[in-house]
């Protein structure tokens, strides 16, 4: 997901977006989602909820705590 909101800079290096950022949460690849993108991106941010849901994937809030979307 963190590639689809991607961009290369001029030194053809990969940015990736303020709002999603690659990471770990104990050992396990997790994407870290800035809320501002509700706001900002709906669509995009509407797409992410989906992946997750249909992926069965895990949403916790910053104090670790599961998410029910």
């Amino acid at each position: 997901m963190c590639s689809t909101y991607a961009t290369f800079g001029d030194d053809k290096k990969l940015r990736y977006s303020p709002y999603l950022k690659p990471k770990l949460v104990n050992n396990v690849r997790s994407l870290s989602v800035d809320m501002k993108l509700k706001d900002v991106n709906p669509a995009g941010f509407e797409q992410l909820i989906q992946f997750a849901k249909e992926n069965q994937l895990s949403v916790i809030n910053p104090a670790g705590e599961a998410v029910t979307i």
